[in-house]
């Protein structure tokens, strides 16, 4: 089984990065050797434009939401649709970020404005948008989807790297957490391949055996105990269900299926 250093190395790797030692890396960016520490501030301050760039983005949203005009010209169906996802979206985002996020409740709320904005977007008439309104505000919705997913995928590349300065010795020393147990269509993937398929060949004796049990049965014996003998033979078990025989039309009232009310059809 991999060690933490191991798994640590794979996981930058898929980010860019080639762990060489707890100070030195291979940047795919710069194509050389770096420092670990000098690649923590490039990074840094690739964070830090992509903040600025998501702050901007979050003011002009607010901007464009806050512009009124009526426009009694049909929209598209479908356009309209996912502008009223976009804001909706947009929303649950900001929401979970100033719940979770000092520095973006300080941003989105005190200089943006554009919780408020959003907040107001929902209760507002489609009609009152401008047409390009409208389409920009699901621009500005990709944009700071791209702008989000950046960041956090730049801060986890952080934490690595910091974690990675420790050297492999304190690196080792914390354990992984492997999930097990989980159910669902993608269960049970950490087994080898035998142990969830596995050829019909392994259990077809098992399987033919239990077949030859269930055709003993009483069930499909009894009254077939002289079937082979010289004794007269028996007619074997047979259910009659009354319900599946035919019944005359006159006789409907007791023969019939079906239960019904049957004083309903007397004259």
């Amino acid at each position: 089984m991999a060690n933490t250093w191991d798994i640590l190395k794979k996981e930058l790797a898929v980010l860019g990065v080639t762990l060489i030692d707890a100070k030195t890396c291979y940047d795919s960016e710069n194509k050389a050797p770096i420092p670990i520490r000098e690649k923590l501030k490039l990074v840094k301050k690739d964070l830090d434009n992509n903040f600025q760039l998501f702050n901007s983005l979050w003011k002009d949203l607010g901007d464009s939401l806050q512009q009124t005009q009526y426009d009694s010209s049909p929209i598209c169906p479908r356009m309209l649709s996912v502008f009223i996802e976009s804001v909706k979206s947009l929303n649950d985002l900001m929401s979970l970020m100033i719940e979770n996020s000092p520095p973006c409740r300080e941003l989105l709320m005190h200089k943006t404005k554009t919780f408020m904005a959003l907040r107001t977007a929902l209760n507002r008439d489609y009609m009152s948008f401008p047409r390009e309104i409208i389409s920009s505000v699901i621009d500005y919705k990709l944009g700071i989807d791209w702008a989000f997913r950046m960041n956090s995928r730049l801060v986890y590349l952080m934490g690595l790297l910091q974690f990675a300065r420790s050297g492999s010795q304190a690196v080792n020393k914390v354990q992984v957490k492997t999930a097990r147990g989980v159910a669902g269509p993608w269960a049970n993937l950490d087994l080898p391949m035998l142990e969830r398929a596995f050829h019909w060949d392994d259990i077809d004796e098992e399987v033919r055996g239990r077949d030859k049990d269930l055709r003993k049965q009483r069930r499909y014996k009894m009254g077939l105990e002289n079937y082979n003998s010289d004794v007269d033979t028996d007619e074997g078990f047979y259910w009659r269900e009354m319900r599946n025989d035919p019944y005359l039309w006159s006789d409907r009232d007791s023969e019939s299926p079906y239960p019904g009310r049957n004083t309903l059809s007397k004259y």
